[in-house]
């Protein structure tokens, strides 16, 4: 862990240094994408997914018209990518090759209506928040309910995000109040106040995120934080991968900064 956190400073300090590193990675504009441990990139639109290699190059694709336009996909555990369709109240599970992985699960068959996120929580769990009545949920994988927390959180807190980190984290993040920790069980751990967060990472103890155009760090443990050296610029969201960061400006044109690993 150490390694990773030594690479991701070195990459951040070093790494958009110089102009040329910072390379488009794709000639057009995405819309939504997010990145896997492996550099893969998958992005969507409508009911479209499309997976691209470190390089740009298209590998896959998956589309399932019937269900609608996609509303997020979470591809932290790449052998579980997980599709949700939050207008059809559903999820698909697909493995690395983008192939369906079982059925399509019908939230709506176990009673759960007003699912507004959904994400992995580790390879065999499900993580669930209903925003109406701020209940964080986890469930397995065929979305049977092993967990409820009622978060209690104030009247207008509205996450938008939802995520888990091979450290067994789940965050919630709330674009105007910060971010909320639960460990994998659902139980609450911490707040962390960081108004105006566009989006957030979680790297081992570090905290990641772009506020106001800055990325930034926050030690969760020290409780100490360190900007990078990002040039101030209209990004709107960013992924961190294990070689690259990718960052999105507000025209959805996503950028790849290779990490640079000291000796």
């Amino acid at each position: 862990m150490k390694r990773i956190l030594i690479l991701l400073y070195t990459f951040v300090a070093l790494g958009v240094a110089n102009a040329q590193e910072r390379r488009p990675f794709s000639p057009y504009p995405l819309e939504h994408y997010t990145v896997d441990l492996f550099d893969n990139v998958y992005a969507w639109s409508g009911p479209s997914l499309m997976q691209y290699d470190r390089d740009g190059n298209l590998a896959r694709n998956y589309s399932n018209p019937s269900l609608g336009t996609i509303t997020h996909v979470d591809a932290s555990y790449p052998s579980k990518i997980l599709v949700f369709y939050q207008e059809a109240a559903c999820i698909v599970l697909l493995d690395n090759q983008l192939s369906p992985i079982g059925n399509t699960l019908n939230l709506l068959d176990h009673n759960l209506f007003t699912i507004s996120l959904a994400a992995m929580a580790g390879t065999s769990k499900i993580a669930l928040y209903d925003n109406q009545n701020q209940t964080l949920l986890l469930s397995d994988l065929q979305l049977n309910i092993t967990g409820t927390t009622h978060c209690q959180m104030e009247s207008d807190f509205h996450p938008t995000s939802m995520q888990s980190s091979q450290e067994k984290t789940i965050m919630l993040t709330d674009t105007t109040k910060g971010v909320y920790l639960f460990d994998i069980l659902g139980s609450f751990q911490q707040k962390i106040m960081l108004p105006n967060t566009i989006c957030a990472q979680m790297v081992g103890d570090e905290l990641v995120y772009l506020q106001n155009g800055i990325l930034r760090f926050y030690h969760l443990q020290q409780h100490t934080y360190h900007d990078s050296d990002l040039p101030v610029s209209a990004y709107r969201s960013f992924h961190l991968g294990s070689q690259c960061l990718y960052i999105q400006d507000t025209a959805d044109y996503v950028y790849q900064i290779p990490r640079v690993l000291k000796p």
